[in-house]
């Protein structure tokens, strides 16, 4: 659906259809992303019958997103979200844990610093950078000497895994969200260990419980213009997998309202973006890859825009108008 008085020539605009058709992948719509995790966050969370309380919570929740009564599934499968870059893979997923954690009454915390002192009040979200990974460390830990004791009081000796920090803290969460950032481009045993961690919640020395969940991203390479490779069939069978793009007319929604009760709004950028989408992503799926706009891009192109407009205005003997917004008389 096109707003009125704009024009949507998308004759010269890849189109993510394209993008999904040379990688196999489903095709979805930013809210159908943001849905289909939402809903898979909610049953992975879901106790089956083991905490009744928190149950009903979910149950609840389940009610007032789908307006159906809960259905229990047998395994609530992670998602990668594939997709070029700046076009809110990243955004989703931290969307997706806010409502969740809104839901259940919980304080949404990303990323915390950390003599930050997670409980069971808080819905911790971790994001793990996975470009360049090419040890489990990270997941398994590096070993550590513990002693234990025997019935008869004497000590032993043996080793365990020492874990990151930020890892052991989703267990101190009442819930919460792993998001592996760039999986493909970390190496391939990296990613296969992975995986287990997202079908599983464990590997080795780790142990995330029920109350997790994990989220990859990852760009595609050739046909978005992104150093990393395709999908594996491996990825392909062991989570759900969705090509995500964002397309102008969503972008103008978003930034419009983003933007909207800011100084100069977003100057008129994204209707101009809308009705002219191929300046909008410049990315030719047939073409060979290299950079292109997108719309973190684009974002950035409208505050500096917006910077610059203020300066102008702020000028000493512009007769522009000024804007009142700013105070400026």
């Amino acid at each position: 659906m096109v707003r009125s008085g704009s024009s949507q020539n998308t004759s010269d605009t890849p189109t993510n259809g394209e993008r999904a058709r040379r990688t196999a992948l489903v095709e979805v719509t930013p809210k159908e992303a943001y849905t289909v995790m939402l809903i898979d966050c909610l049953s992975r969370l879901h106790s089956g019958g083991v905490d009744m309380e928190w149950d009903a919570c979910i149950e609840r929740a389940w009610r007032e997103e789908t307006d159906s009564e809960f259905l229990p599934v047998l395994n609530a499968p992670s998602t990668a979200l594939w997709g070029p870059p700046g076009h809110g893979k990243t955004t989703i997923c931290k969307l997706v844990g806010k409502r969740v954690a809104a839901h259940l009454g919980l304080e949404f915390v990303l990323n915390p610093p950390n003599d930050f002192v997670i409980t069971k009040r808080h819905f911790l979200m971790t994001s793990q950078e996975m470009s360049g990974s090419v040890s489990n460390v990270e997941f398994a830990g590096i070993p550590a000497k513990a002693t234990a004791k025997r019935e008869n009081g004497s000590e032993y000796a043996y080793m365990e895994k020492l874990l990151e920090r930020r890892i052991v803290q989703l267990r101190d969460a009442a819930c919460g969200i792993l998001l592996l950032d760039d999986f493909p481009n970390a190496s391939s045993f990296v990613q296969n260990n992975v995986l287990s961690i997202c079908e599983e919640g464990r590997f080795q020395g780790l142990d995330l419980g029920p109350r997790v969940m994990p989220f990859l991203t990852g760009n595609l390479g050739a046909v978005d213009g992104t150093h990393t490779g395709r999908p594996s069939t491996t990825t392909m069978t062991r989570v759900r997998n969705l090509a995500f793009y964002e397309d102008a007319e969503d972008f103008a929604r978003r930034t419009e309202a983003t933007f909207r009760e800011l100084p100069y709004g977003d100057l008129g950028i994204s209707g101009f973006l809308e009705r002219n989408p191929s300046y909008y992503d410049t990315l030719d799926p047939s073409g060979p890859p290299g950079p292109h706009a997108c719309p973190r891009a684009n974002t950035k192109t409208i505050d500096s825009c917006r910077l610059v407009r203020h300066f102008y205005d702020v000028r000493e003997g512009n007769a522009a108008p000024q804007n009142a917004q700013l105070g400026i008389l």
